[in-house]
């Protein structure tokens, strides 16, 4: 994807604008500015340099800035759904990682405001997403924008490889799903997605840390692009399991989301079609809840308006023959980047990551969720597909 002119925001969505820039927080402040037509705006920001250097840029600018810092605790339900800000902001304002963005972007203030976002590492890309996730004690919740703008800048990204990588896997992981999810619900055949989650992956190959900044903003732009082209349906399988995972094993979810994803798509690549549709057999959901809320911690995930797994299981059986099917026509191994991803895959995160999960609490979780929650097409086409339980066996 060759490189964009600082011309303005570029439309990528119906609901997101997309620039880069090269003048870092000089271009915020006026983006800002002209937004908020120089009234006060809310500001989500570290206490790191970035932030401060934002907060002082449109200090600068002449514009009035309410910080709200995520140092402690990170991103609060409770605090982005409840906490009264004056009514005099005019625009929200996002700058930093994956939390600030989910932040600015979930923030309901009582009126429709713009927001814009700035990340300043590559974990941030979340920020071309729609949507935000939040874990709670019992639930996902799942929280659409009201729209926003994004002003990416190259060099402010040097961090968060592990998590970039996972965000454009987590992507490529949804569209793969709303291929499936539209040959259930609605007849459709899965080819054009899984072509792009092809074509996805082979953007990423040689991914390196040198390079990281540059290669992962292409991909998330062009696989942002397509993605509006192809107006596909997207589903949340790696976002949630990340979530799971993070009730599990404490931490940040952002953190999880890489291992999140590129177990499903080692799973996808390595065994969708290795294994016999006979290995699935119809799930026990009553006893399977009672193992996926001791392994998660957390409460039941049956959602009352949804149908258990078991539910139409014959005719999702016979979907899930079809899709495996168009999967091997249009998809090869050689296509995924496998090799690249896992020297980023097996690198030790920070003190703030907590524990990795193993791969045996990987697959479980994926098996029991598959199983009890509705809505997921690809974690359920696994746990159909009879792929965990061999694996499951050997870990």
């Amino acid at each position: 994807m060759e490189k964009k002119e600082d011309d303005g925001m570029e439309g990528y969505s119906d609901r997101i604008r997309i620039a880069t820039t090269e003048d870092g927080f000089r271009r915020l402040a006026e983006e800002v500015k002209e937004t908020a037509h120089g009234g006060k705006v809310l500001l989500f920001a570290k206490e790191d340099r970035a932030g401060k250097e934002a907060a002082t840029a449109l200090t600068t600018a002449g514009v009035p800035v309410i910080k709200q810092s995520l140092e402690e605790g990170g991103v609060s339900i409770d605090l982005l759904l409840s906490k009264e800000y004056p009514e005099s902001i005019l625009a929200v304002v996002g700058v930093g990682g994956a939390a600030e963005m989910q932040a600015a972007k979930s923030v309901r203030i009582g009126r429709v405001l713009p927001r814009i976002l700035f990340p300043t590492d590559l974990s941030a890309l979340n920020a071309l997403d729609e949507r935000s996730f939040f874990s709670t004690k019992g639930d996902v919740l799942t929280f659409t924008t009201e729209g926003h703008a994004v002003l990416l800048d190259k060099k402010m990204l040097t961090s968060g490889v592990r998590e970039g990588v996972g965000w454009v896997l987590a992507r490529l992981i949804e569209i793969a799903d709303g291929g499936y999810q539209g040959l259930i619900e609605e007849g459709k055949s899965p080819t054009d997605a899984l072509t792009l989650f092809r074509e996805g992956c082979a953007l990423l190959q040689g991914v390196r840390e040198e390079d990281a900044a540059e290669r992962l903003m292409q991909t998330a732009l062009l696989l942002q692009d397509r993605i509006r082209e192809k107006a596909l349906t997207l589903s949340d399988s790696a976002h949630i399991l990340s979530f799971l995972i993070e009730k599990r094993v404490g931490g940040s979810a952002v953190s999880y989301l890489f291992a999140a994803a590129y177990s499903l798509l080692c799973l996808y690549a390595r065994y969708l079609g290795d294994l016999p549709l006979e290995h699935a057999v119809p799930p026990d959901p009553v006893k399977n809840e009672e193992k996926l809320r001791d392994l998660s911690g957390i409460g039941s995930l049956t959602f009352s308006e949804m149908p258990l797994y078991a539910d139409l299981y014959a005719e999702r059986f016979r979907l899930t023959a079809e899709y495996r099917e168009d999967f091997s026509e249009c998809f090869s191994d050689s296509f995924l980047p496998l090799s690249a991803l896992c020297r980023v895959y097996r690198r030790k995160g920070g003190g703030k990551e907590g524990v990795a999960p193993s791969a045996n609490e990987l697959l479980a979780l994926l098996s029991l969720t598959g199983e009890l929650v509705s809505g997921y097409p690809l974690i359920k086409h696994i746990k159909m597909s009879g792929i965990l339980e061999p694996l499951l066996a050997c870990c």
